[in-house]
């Protein structure tokens, strides 16, 4: 009876970090979405004053 106990206990602590895991997982790709996104616009930022910085004279 015992080792079923703990083998419940380790089950739902399992169950558990696998759900922390997941959400966790799931924040990571949306703030790499984020600074992907971030980047694009610095980069299209610079590009932007790059080119009125050049005299077409």
């Amino acid at each position: 009876m015992k080792n079923q106990i703990l083998s419940l206990v380790f089950f739902m602590l399992t169950t558990t970090l696998m759900v922390v895991q997941g959400e966790s997982k799931e924040n990571v790709t949306t703030n790499q979405t984020e600074v992907r996104e971030l980047i694009t616009i610095a980069q299209t930022d610079a590009r932007i004053n790059q080119l009125t910085a050049v005299d077409y004279r």
